[in-house]
């Protein structure tokens, strides 16, 4: 009875045993199971990744397991099987290539002593030559594992497998992001000239095995033959090689940019990234950074014209407004100048500019007969030495808006707490953007949606917003509010304007409550607006009782048709 117990606690413990062991990695789940055997932990296909950064010859260890239960000393062998790797292309349908006994070595016999249940078989794998003759791939090793032990055999069905090794050369990259410290970068000094500093911080794969020299460098290769006259050669630092130390992924490097130190002028600065190891590559499209700075402006040799149409350095004109050879800039007569032009999709070519006698003069031969859109040209003045430029911006307003205030001198400069937790989407009641069609609405083109929308308020607790028009703003005399050109029933029912020198005294233009949108604008239906595009765009128009010039306004708006209140654009302007 007593052996029996005993014999029962053997056989617990061995299968407790079994049970632990198939929970690793390597199928061991039979090694109690079984008269004594070995076997392959992993069959079939075993993927190891091996990257190169060096020619020294590197050693695989292939793994046998002993199993059974009486677990004595096992001789056995491990052979190549072409055969097996033929099988395995038939029965999965690929077409993998055994790789030539020349480009490594192993020891083919093997013992595991008695009491261990497993060897590691050393395979040599020839780097040097193999990267010569072949280069870098992947490369399928087919073994078996036999018996030299009389009385033993193998576990069959686990006695072959193909190890595929996949040699890999390490790349280095630039780390970051494109377009901030990578690839095409641009900064601009015109306004400054703070030191900058940009991390070109490179970056292995793997963690590096030996110490490794990043070099960076001057590549004037990214460079076309007109941008090698205008090569950053002063005001910058960085250090030309960092030590990549092993077991580390990045190597820190930073280019520090000093505007004090460099000409006024529009300059680029190419370095490439590399290393000196042959054995490790670089990423073509992330190791390298063509920077572009601009130091300077060309506000000495570029004066604007003063005329009604000047507000800031933009020219605005009514949609009735046409020139003829109106002059809107003046050159410095020492300057080497031309220009371009560039149009929006509304009425290309609707703007003719033209340089003479030091004098950019534009003619509009033509009225904006569009009830959608302004029509914008961009005249970029450019200085042929330095290369800096200036653009002017001329925008032609939509029908019936009058003349309209220049939105790229405005700011929001205060709101109601109510509506504190929409602020950053307060720009677009200001950004001369709104939706053509449908089809834009739609897709939010533009800054996600191009309205706002916020919680509905009250009379006593109104939606206010307060607008800096700017400094000596062009005289108005209207404020328009533009609806959201979908669902307009979210456009508020009233609204307040009241005017200011000094964002302090408030005088009221109006009345205390004025109709924002009337009932006729909004066309309300009985059922609620579903779904409803504007078939035209229409802008509520609010005069003010005579020509401002005051630089802030501040409209307070409450009530309306829906659950929110929605507009997609404000104006300022002075109509007839």
């Amino acid at each position: 009875m007593v052996k029996r117990m005993r014999m029962m606690k053997k056989y617990i413990s061995f299968l407790f045993a079994a049970l632990l062991l198939g929970t690793s990695c390597s199928d061991t789940r039979t090694d109690y199971m079984m008269e004594d055997t070995v076997y392959f932990p992993n069959s079939d296909l075993q993927k190891e990744t091996l990257y190169v950064m060096n020619a020294n010859d590197y050693v695989h260890n292939v793994w046998i397991h002993k199993a059974g239960y009486y677990q004595g000393k096992f001789a056995g062998k491990v052979e190549l099987d072409y055969n097996y790797l033929i099988q395995y292309n038939t029965d999965n349908g690929t077409n993998y290539e055994m790789l030539d006994a020349k480009y490594y070595s192993f020891e083919r016999d093997f013992v595991i002593e008695a009491g261990s249940d497993e060897v590691a078989v050393p395979l040599t794998l020839k780097i040097e030559q193999l990267l010569t003759e072949k280069g870098y791939g992947v490369y399928y090793v087919p073994l078996s594992v036999n018996s030299r032990t009389p009385g033993e055999d193998v576990y069959v069905d686990k006695a072959h497998f193909i190890l595929a090794l996949e040699v890999k050369k390490p790349v280095l990259a630039l780390d970051g992001t494109d377009g901030e410290q990578r690839g095409e970068v641009f900064v601009d000094f015109s306004e400054s000239t703070t030191d900058y500093e940009i991390d070109i911080t490179s970056r292995l794969d793997i963690n590096t095995t030996e110490d490794l020299s990043v070099t960076y460098s001057i590549d004037e290769s990214l460079l076309t033959e007109e941008e090698k006259e205008h090569l950053l050669e002063e005001g910058f630092d960085y250090a030309e090689s960092v030590n990549l130390a092993v077991g580390e992924k990045y190597a820190e490097n930073y280019l520090t940019l000093k505007p004090s130190e460099m000409p006024d002028g529009k300059w680029i600065l190419p370095i490439r990234m590399g290393t000196t190891n042959e054995k490790v590559g670089t990423d073509k499209d992330a190791n390298w950074l063509k920077l572009t700075v601009v130091k300077g402006t060309l506000d000495a040799q570029i004066t604007f014209e003063t005329s009604d149409y000047l507000q800031g350095s933009d020219v605005i004109l009514s949609s009735e407004n046409t020139l003829t050879d109106e002059t809107i800039a003046r050159i410095s007569e020492s300057s080497d100048f031309s220009f371009t032009v560039t149009y929006n999709s509304e009425g290309a070519n609707w703007l003719t500019p033209k340089q003479e006698n030091g004098e950019i003069q534009i003619t509009v031969d033509s009225k904006n007969s569009s009830i959608w859109q302004e029509r914008v040209a961009t005249i970029t003045l450019k200085d042929n030495v330095n290369w800096l430029e200036k653009d002017i911006t001329v925008r032609q307003g939509i029908k019936d808006a009058g003349l309209t205030l220049n939105k790229a001198l405005w700011n929001i400069v205060g709101y109601s707490d109510n509506v504190a937790g929409k602020a950053n989407t307060f720009f677009k009641l200001y950004d001369n953007f709104w939706p053509a069609n449908r089809a834009q609405s739609d897709t939010g083109a533009k800054n996600s949606l191009s309205y706002i929308e916020v919680d509905k308020a009250s009379e006593g607790t109104p939606v206010q917003f307060v607008f800096d028009l700017g400094e000596n703003p062009h005289a108005y005399n209207a404020v328009g509010l533009m609806p959201r050109l979908q669902w307009i029933g979210n456009s508020p029912k009233y609204m307040k304007i009241e005017l200011s020198d000094d964002n302090i005294d408030w005088r009221l233009v109006g009345d205390e409550s004025r109709i924002a949108f009337t009932d006729e604008q909004i066309n309300k239906n009985p059922n609620g607006q579903s779904n409803l595009w504007m078939n035209k765009l229409f802008i509520a128009w609010h005069q003010l009782g005579g020509s401002m010039v005051h630089r802030y306004i501040r409209l307070s708006l409450w009530g309306t048709w829906s659950g929110t209140i929605c507009l997609d654009e404000i104006f300022v302007s002075l109509k007839d």
